[in-house]
């Protein structure tokens, strides 16, 4: 790399640095004050070293700029002023990566740009959902985890009521609030799915289908904690149901999750191994 071009490498990222500083601070506090979006802070990391991961490929791909970088660059940055005067953090969320891909394909070129393709998308996890958005999801999550709970409770046996959200037992009342309708683990599990998916996967479609199913896996699980709380409610007491199981019920489930996603993973890379052997 010649000494003009890091200069203006670096004379840039310093730019844009300093133009989405105030983002990353808000970035930060959100993370350390919402349980949904604490993976956050591995986001970036998790990019930085899949690029570490492909430096000898990336030292090996010449240089050759495009042009067509430029008008991407520039709708990010007009974008990124839009977002600013009208306080739209999810305008300005856009903006960055539109402004951090415009510059990789203006300085780098086409084919720099699709093997550094991955970790730029990754970063889309740093961002949270915009609130409007996150609302329309939640309602619907809660009320198809109830139904779905409530359904596998009538067929254990446990007498039960459902009005909306909410699930009346003898002894104790479940209200699948939001920070119960599953969009917390589903938005780690799928951070982690993806970057799982990527790194076992070769196959693109695989790559893809893995990722997707963190989704069912997630909001399964979700339904499966609500339900085994209900049953333990059932034989044990509301005690048993709020107490330690309520604390460390998230906890396991999440990791019953991860479980799941590496043996489908499993069984669709053997599936690969076997289709290479014929």
């Amino acid at each position: 790399m010649s000494i003009k071009k890091f200069w203006r490498i670096f004379l840039i990222s310093l730019l844009v640095i300093f133009a989405y500083h105030p983002m990353f601070f808000s970035l930060v506090d959100r993370w350390h004050w919402d349980p949904d979006y604490s993976h956050g802070f591995l986001i970036l990391p998790i990019s930085l070293f899949i690029v570490w991961r492909k430096r000898g490929r990336i030292s090996s791909i010449g240089n050759d700029p495009a042009e067509f970088g430029l008008p991407v660059l520039i709708f990010g940055c007009l974008l990124y002023i839009l977002s600013t005067l009208t306080w739209s953090s999810t305008g300005t969320n856009i903006s960055f990566l539109m402004v951090l891909g415009g510059l990789l394909l203006w300085l780098t070129g086409r084919e720099m740009t699709t093997e550094l393709l991955f970790p730029w998308l990754y970063l889309v996890f740093l961002f949270p959902f915009p609130d409007s958005l996150y609302n329309q999801i939640t309602l619907p999550l809660k009320l198809f985890a109830s139904r779905l709970s409530m359904i596998i409770l009538s067929s254990l046996g446990v007498s039960a009521v459902r009005e909306g959200n909410v699930i009346y037992l003898p002894n104790l009342t479940m209200e699948v609030a939001t920070a119960c309708s599953g969009l917390r683990s589903l938005i780690s599990l799928m951070a982690l799915g993806a970057i799982f998916s990527y790194l076992h996967q070769k196959i693109l479609w695989k790559r893809a289908v893995l990722f997707l199913f963190t989704i069912p896996i997630a909001i399964a699980a979700n339904i499966a904690r609500i339900s085994l709380t209900g049953v333990l409610s059932h034989l044990f007491g509301r005690e048993m149901a709020e107490g330690f199981f309520h604390k460390f019920s998230g906890i396991t489930v999440f990791a019953f999750s991860l479980i799941l996603l590496a043996i489908f993973g499993a069984i669709l890379k053997g599936k690969t191994a076997t289709e290479e052997h014929r």
